[in-house]
């Protein structure tokens, strides 16, 4: 089943009917899924999510105590999968468990206080451009789920923090960006942000559950139903999936934002 697609109008609608975000410090939290660099990587994706402060803090409680009986400091996707780190010795059943919590945990969010957001790219239609195409293909995730997040708030009057894991590699570019005061003025995306920053994953939570929504999107592994159901829950959902067609329209009628 592929996950619910809804309109930023239809999402704005619904938070501003019920008049919980008007003028809440809004934060988002964002994770790559793939490497563009690596040949075999067949779907880039990044994938987060967008919630009230309150929002995130019962979230954090939750994850504090589900790490707590699980005997772990933290959940990565990709470490859970290869049962590698915190996850070494630990059965292929134990961690379909574990995946069974974090999935739970997710569908038990407010959705009138989270949403998600999802962007990906076939890397092989990204690939197949000659000319190469110029704007990297992380880049174009992120600037995205960006502007997705930007105009769900922008009728709502808030502030808006915006946090990758450290390890992307676009982030210096995009922050590099953000910090031009400048160009933060002119750009009615920018503008909205008064936080743009990077963070360890270990030490975020909101990170780790924004590895396992991306992690969702691209593994081959993940299509059984209880996985994939955290992307059809009740929770508002985003998204944008860049195939040939998509990206034929960028490269021709270019962002320059980009």
């Amino acid at each position: 089943m592929s996950p619910r697609k809804i309109s930023i109008s239809e999402l704005m609608a619904v938070h501003l009917d019920r008049g919980r975000w008007r003028l809440m410090t809004l934060k988002a939290y964002f994770d790559g899924s793939g490497t563009d660099h690596d040949p075999r990587t067949p779907l880039l994706a990044l994938a987060g999510y967008v919630g009230t402060e309150e929002a995130w803090k019962e979230f954090e409680d939750r994850w504090a105590v589900f790490m707590r009986e699980e005997g772990l400091d933290y959940f990565h996707s990709s470490e859970a999968n290869a049962r590698v780190g915190a996850f070494a010795g630990k059965s292929p059943g134990h961690i379909a468990l574990l995946r069974a919590g974090v999935t739970i945990l997710m569908r038990g969010l407010n959705p009138r206080d989270f949403h998600g957001i999802i962007c990906t790219v076939s890397m092989a239609d990204y690939r197949s451009f000659e000319p190469p195409m110029e704007t990297p293909a992380p880049i174009i995730c992120a600037k995205y789920c960006i502007n997705t997040a930007c105009e769900l708030v922008a009728a709502a009057g808030g502030p808006l923090q915006i946090f990758y894991d450290s390890g992307e590699r676009f982030f210096p570019k995009l922050h590099n960006r953000w910090n031009n005061k400048k160009t933060r003025r002119q750009d009615k995306y920018l503008s909205r942000i008064s936080a743009f920053t990077s963070v360890d994953w270990r030490d975020v939570p909101a990170v780790q559950a924004a590895d396992y929504l991306g992690w969702c999107t691209t593994s081959n592994r993940a299509c059984s139903p209880l996985r994939r159901a955290m992307l059809t829950a009740k929770l508002p959902l985003a998204t944008r999936h860049y195939d040939a067609r998509g990206l034929r329209q960028l490269r021709d009628f270019p962002d320059l934002d980009v």
